[in-house]
């Protein structure tokens, strides 16, 4: 989700929280509860089907997908049981909310990364990353960490006073 997704304040982004799932599923599934997020979730993990790195992409491109439709995939819900969460991931993928200046191009990636069955996704996380390099950087120019932690330093300089003086306040 993109709360596990964290920034350096050198434009490094690095991902966090993959510990507590595990520490505590099977102490959930014990009592019938979810563990995850199921608005960013593949629907075969949300089936509690066997999973593989490609719930990673299909997460990855649900916080991509939010971030560009400035909404979610998939409406928030309060569904805590594994009995009820297939119905969640039965919700379609609302495809309308991308903005219209969103290319085919990265339309064609987002979908093959949303694919609801996962041999229709990436099969592959180099073909995933060149697809999506290339198309950040067909024209010649794009985001570098560089450009990240300079965005970064000019909209959020307590961050970097905080770390250049040790302190927490």
């Amino acid at each position: 989700c993109p709360g596990n997704i964290m920034i350096t304040t050198e434009g490094l982004p690095k991902l966090g929280d993959f510990g507590v799932a595990k520490v505590t599923k099977s102490v959930l599934a014990r009592e019938g509860l979810f563990v995850g997020k199921l608005i960013y979730m593949a629907p075969e993990q949300a089936r509690q089907k066997p999973v593989d790195f490609r719930v990673d992409i299909f997460s990855l491109c649900a916080v991509l997908f939010e971030l560009l439709a400035r909404r979610p995939i998939r409406a928030p819900s309060r569904t805590t049981t594994m009995a009820q969460a297939p119905a969640l991931v039965k919700t379609p993928i609302p495809w309308p909310l991308l903005p219209r200046a969103t290319s085919k191009d990265l339309r064609a990636i987002l979908h093959k990364m949303l694919a609801i069955q996962p041999a229709q996704r990436y099969q592959d996380t180099d073909q995933l990353a060149h697809d999506l390099e290339y198309f950040i950087y067909r024209d010649g120019y794009g985001p570098t960490i560089q450009t990240l932690e300079n965005y970064l330093r000019k909209h959020f300089s307590y961050l970097y006073l905080i770390k250049e003086t040790g302190g927490d306040n």
